[in-house]
Protein backbone atom coordinates (compact mmCIF):
# COMPACT_ATOMS: atom_id res chain seq x y z
CA UNK A 1 0.00 0.00 0.00
CA UNK A 2 1.15 3.37 -0.97
CA UNK A 3 0.73 5.68 2.10
CA UNK A 4 2.79 8.93 0.26
CA UNK A 5 4.39 10.59 -2.73
CA UNK A 6 7.13 12.77 -2.59
CA UNK A 7 8.40 14.43 -5.57
CA UNK A 8 12.01 14.30 -6.42
CA UNK A 9 12.82 17.09 -8.44
CA UNK A 10 16.77 16.80 -8.47
CA UNK A 11 16.62 13.67 -9.58
CA UNK A 12 13.24 13.38 -11.80
CA UNK A 13 12.04 11.07 -9.59
CA UNK A 14 9.59 10.35 -7.32
CA UNK A 15 9.41 8.53 -3.53
CA UNK A 16 6.73 6.01 -2.27
CA UNK A 17 6.55 5.69 0.99
CA UNK A 18 4.85 2.05 1.03
CA UNK A 19 4.31 2.09 5.04
CA UNK A 20 6.89 -0.75 4.97
CA UNK A 21 9.64 0.26 2.97
CA UNK A 22 10.69 2.70 -0.08
CA UNK A 23 10.54 2.96 -3.43
CA UNK A 24 11.94 5.35 -6.07
CA UNK A 25 11.15 5.20 -9.62
CA UNK A 26 12.43 7.75 -12.24
CA UNK A 27 12.74 7.30 -15.84
CA UNK A 28 15.06 4.34 -16.97
CA UNK A 29 15.25 3.35 -13.57
CA UNK A 30 14.33 3.13 -9.79
CA UNK A 31 15.01 0.95 -6.53
CA UNK A 32 12.82 -0.85 -3.67
CA UNK A 33 14.74 -0.65 -0.28
CA UNK A 34 14.66 -3.67 2.06
CA UNK A 35 12.08 -3.69 4.24
CA UNK A 36 12.42 -0.88 6.86
CA UNK A 37 9.57 -1.62 9.44
CA UNK A 38 7.27 -3.92 10.48
CA UNK A 39 4.34 -2.35 10.16
CA UNK A 40 4.67 1.68 9.39
CA UNK A 41 6.77 4.67 8.47
CA UNK A 42 6.64 8.31 10.33
CA UNK A 43 8.63 11.58 9.46
CA UNK A 44 9.48 10.81 6.41
CA UNK A 45 11.49 13.67 5.33
CA UNK A 46 14.14 14.33 2.54
CA UNK A 47 17.54 15.65 3.14
CA UNK A 48 21.28 15.67 1.59
CA UNK A 49 20.15 12.94 -1.25
CA UNK A 50 18.76 10.87 1.70
CA UNK A 51 15.33 10.28 2.82
CA UNK A 52 15.10 9.99 6.42
CA UNK A 53 12.52 8.36 8.96
CA UNK A 54 11.60 6.18 11.67
CA UNK A 55 10.21 2.61 11.64
CA UNK A 56 8.00 0.67 13.63
CA UNK A 57 8.61 -2.07 15.50
CA UNK A 58 6.81 -5.21 16.95
CA UNK A 59 7.88 -3.81 20.53
CA UNK A 60 5.90 0.05 19.91
CA UNK A 61 9.18 1.79 19.49
CA UNK A 62 10.41 3.84 16.57
CA UNK A 63 13.76 3.46 14.90
CA UNK A 64 15.04 5.88 12.79
CA UNK A 65 16.65 5.03 9.63
CA UNK A 66 18.75 6.54 6.44
CA UNK A 67 18.11 5.36 2.66
CA UNK A 68 20.22 6.74 0.32
CA UNK A 69 18.34 8.16 -3.10
CA UNK A 70 20.77 7.21 -5.45
CA UNK A 71 21.20 3.80 -4.23
CA UNK A 72 18.57 2.39 -2.25
CA UNK A 73 21.35 1.26 0.53
CA UNK A 74 19.86 1.62 3.98
CA UNK A 75 21.02 2.00 7.05
CA UNK A 76 18.61 1.77 10.90
CA UNK A 77 15.22 1.42 10.71
CA UNK A 78 13.43 -1.27 12.61
CA UNK A 79 12.91 -4.52 10.79
CA UNK A 80 15.65 -7.41 11.99
CA UNK A 81 13.86 -10.17 10.22
CA UNK A 82 15.43 -11.69 6.95
CA UNK A 83 13.34 -10.40 3.84
CA UNK A 84 11.72 -13.22 1.54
Amino acid sequence: MVRSVIPIPELNALLFNEDISLSLIRVGEGWHSKRLSWDGIRNLTIANGFAVGEGWSYDETWHPFSVSLKTGRHSGGAYDAPDN
